[in-house]
This record gives C-alpha cells, structure tokens and sequence, in this order.
C-alpha cells in the first residue's frame, strides 16, 4: 500500500484486488451485503468498483477488517460520485458519515 497525502485527509491506495463487504441501505432490489473491490480507503471515504448500477445518494455502511483490530469497524457512508469504467463496470466515491472522533482514529488506524 501506498500513502497518498492531502490537505486535511489522506488515502491509502490498494496495489492489489482488497475484496470488501459494504451493505447497502434502502435498497429496492434484495441486496443487503455486496463484496467490492476497494481501491483506497482514508478517514473521510473510499474509492471502490462494483459490477453494481447505485445511485449517487445511495446510502452504504463499510466494513473495515485490519489485523490490528479484534472486531469489525462499521462506517456508514454515502456515495457521491460514480464513473463507468466499461459496460457494466462502475467506480464510486463515498464520503462517510463519521464524527470527527470517528475520523481521527481512523487517521491513527491507516497510519497518518
């Protein structure tokens, strides 16, 4: 992984296909949790890819294993961009929902 500095918030970029769980939230279909492929990840959202068609309102909650952790941590989030990358292939940015408490360990956590 590579650490890629911003102003206030950082990212963590993924080298290599990190499969990952989000659930989705208020969704018509019957999908509730989907596997993605995180791309990076920082204390204030992710980048993912999915073969999933979401809106860019579309309500999501991430899961975030890490070997230093003994449970899951749960970050609700939103998505608020998306891009098509070929036919049935999307990239998306959520902004997670996440008190600033939340966001400063989270800094800890991916090493800031």
């Amino acid at each position: 992984m590579a650490l890629k500095t911003k102003e206030k918030d950082f990212r963590v970029n993924i080298h290599f296909p990190l499969e990952s769980e989000l659930t989705l939230i208020n969704v018509e279909a019957n999908l509730e949790n989907v596997i993605v492929i995180v791309e990076n990840v920082g204390p204030g959202g992710l980048r993912f890819i999915s073969n999933l068609y979401l809106r860019n309102d579309q309500e999501v909650i991430y899961s975030l294993n890490s070997d230093v952790l003994e449970d899951k941590i749960l970050l609700p989030g939103t998505v608020i961009w998306k891009e098509e990358l070929s036919n049935e292939l999307y990239q998306y940015g959520v902004h997670f929902n996440t008190p600033e408490t939340t966001r400063s360990y989270l800094n800890k956590l991916l090493g800031a």
